[in-house]
């Protein structure tokens, strides 16, 4: 059965936060980290990330509102399969883990 997430964040590596034109909504997949690997994807490609693209995603469930934390890694392999007879080249392949979310830091003054 499909469920639709959204993306809530995105982030970099380095904790670099990606703009609001990221925040992608009604992602159908039948799981939230199958939702996380579609987000990267169309993210990656909105900005034309050719070789590898690693991004910290945050995706909600619209139906019962929880929140789930992915690290996706998606790299450039070029491989060629054959399906049913006709071959099919794969150009990216996708790494998608859970990770704990990172908590934010506020910067200032130490006593």
């Amino acid at each position: 059965m499909s469920k639709i997430y959204d993306v809530i964040d995105v982030m970099t590596t380095t904790g670099r936060r990606k703009g609001p034109e990221n925040h992608l909504k009604d992602i159908t997949s039948t799981g939230p980290s199958g939702a996380a690997g579609k987000a990267v994807t169309k993210i990656c490609k909105m900005s034309k990330t050719s070789g590898r693209c690693t991004l910290l995603v945050t995706i909600k469930d619209q139906a019962t509102g929880k929140h789930y934390h992915y690290k996706v890694v998606r790299e450039r392999v070029d491989k060629i399969v054959m399906r049913n007879g006709v071959p099919v080249l794969y150009k990216y392949s996708q790494v998608v883990r859970s990770v704990q979310p990172k908590p934010i830091v506020k910067k200032g003054k130490k006593n």
